[in-house]
């Protein structure tokens, strides 16, 4: 196998990876972006803003993420930090459950 057909199936079983994690949960909207775009994929949130970073990796089979801006309480009200520097930490479905459930109460607040 020649190193370009090994990226192109490496590539290939990263999209397959994310799509099943991601598409698990009817909240979550995966699409493609455009090449050279120096990303695989965008994930959207029930919106189209762009928060965070999603690294899947076939070496171990593994996900991992990072925030892009951080949903965060100040005073009692959900906003965006962002950073400057992501700091990836393993993808679990607790740490989705907790994405997810943010912008359910961010959607609380604004429709309040």
């Amino acid at each position: 196998m020649t190193d370009d057909a090994k990226q192109l199936f490496v590539a290939d079983r990263v999209q397959a990876l994310a799509a099943v994690e991601l598409t698990r949960r009817h909240h979550l909207t995966v699409k493609e972006t455009k090449q050279g775009a120096g990303l695989d994929l965008h994930v959207y949130i029930g919106r189209e803003d762009k928060v965070c970073v999603l690294l899947f990796t076939m070496r171990n089979e593994r996900a991992y993420f990072a925030w892009l801006a951080e949903p965060v309480l100040a005073s009692g009200a959900p906003k965006l930090a962002h950073r400057t520097k992501t700091e990836c930490v393993e993808l679990t479905v607790e740490l989705l459950d907790q994405v997810v459930g943010w912008y359910d109460a961010v959607e609380t607040v604004l429709i309040a």
